[in-house]
């Protein structure tokens, strides 16, 4: 069946639409151990490093210093690993798969 450039244009956009609510997100809750400002940048310089990082926060206030991260992949483990290597104590605590604004 032919189709005209409109036609195909919305099927396009209709498989672009069904690709991005079927792609993962994976929300990644670490508990951190942060005594200085330097521990904070050790945080950053280890995450810079993970092109699949879409978001991440720290929570400085909470006894834990929660390190909550959103990416496109399961990199908790190379993290957690990376955080130990700039001399970060890190303990992973849970990771979320949401796919499609939803969580699994």
């Amino acid at each position: 069946m032919c189709c005209t450039a409109y036609n195909c244009k919305i099927n396009w956009f209709k498989i672009l639409v069904d690709r991005i609510k079927n792609m993962s997100q994976f929300i990644l809750i670490i508990s951190t151990v942060i005594r200085t400002p330097f521990d904070l940048d050790s945080i950053k310089k280890a995450i810079t490093g993970f092109s699949s990082i879409i978001e991440w926060s720290q929570d400085l206030d909470d006894t834990d210093k929660i390190l909550r991260i959103v990416a496109d992949e399961d990199i908790s483990k190379k993290l957690v690993q990376q955080l130990e290597r700039v001399e970060v104590h890190a303990i992973l605590l849970d990771v979320f798969e949401k796919r499609g604004g939803k969580l699994l």
